[in-house]
């Protein structure tokens, strides 16, 4: 029996619950949600729901795996976290849609989540706790790393390069053979037409950079 603790109650925790009792699997169970930062759930869950590190500390003993349901831009957050929980015994959950198609990835990360008509092409390496989001295509050979969320829509070409902890905003587009640095941010609907430097943020047809990006996690609650 994998008994699942969600971290995070928002959109991508409904989503994910939902995704998985859809699996109709007797042997996986969800018994928690814990988010710190809410004090009641925004949607209806069988899930009891905690928000302490003393109810975390306490729920551990009945809880194998997780599932870290943070996206936006907060991979690095995601990362982090997830890291945190398998220092305590637990394993990570991959997530993956019937409707989306994965071809032939050669190399596949730890906490993988992938949405409906989600498309990842021949020959990609993909890193730990990434997300795929609707309708998002990664096209052939293209190296994806920790982190690393792509938006709905968004179409990455062929022999692509993404640093861990980057974003790929919805419906964006980044042309074949191009490198995206670590902890960049590509702006929704953009059109990357040359290489992005590390902690960018950039947008536009063609994207330009307008600042740096500044990533923050808070991991606090780990040490309470």
């Amino acid at each position: 029996m994998r008994r699942i603790l969600l971290w995070g109650g928002k959109a991508k925790a409904r989503i994910i619950e939902k995704m998985i009792i859809d699996q109709k699997d007797k042997d996986v169970e969800i018994p928690f949600i814990y988010d710190p930062f809410l004090k009641q759930l925004p949607f209806k869950s069988s899930a009891k729901f905690i928000s302490s590190s003393n109810d975390l500390k306490q729920a551990l003993p009945e809880i194998t795996h997780f599932i870290t349901c943070i996206g936006g831009e907060h991979g690095y957050a995601r990362y982090k976290i997830s890291c945190e929980l398998e220092k305590l015994g637990l394993k990570s959950v991959d997530v993956i849609s019937s409707k989306a198609i994965l071809d032939d990835i050669e190399n596949k990360g730890n906490g993988f989540q992938i949405m409906p008509g989600a498309v990842i092409h021949k020959f990609c390496s993909i890193g730990d706790y990434c997300v795929v989001n609707t309708n998002a295509t990664v096209d052939h050979e293209c190296m994806i790393g920790n982190g690393v969320h792509i938006m709905g829509g968004a179409s990455i070409a062929g022999q692509v390069e993404i640093g861990d902890f980057s974003t790929i905003g919805t419906n964006a587009t980044v042309l074949p053979n191009i490198r995206i640095g670590k902890h960049s941010y590509i702006g929704a609907g953009a059109l990357v037409n040359k290489d992005v430097n590390d902690y960018e943020v950039v947008v536009g047809v063609p994207a330009k950079k307008i600042r740096k990006h500044e990533p923050k996690v808070d991991l606090s609650f780990f040490k309470q």
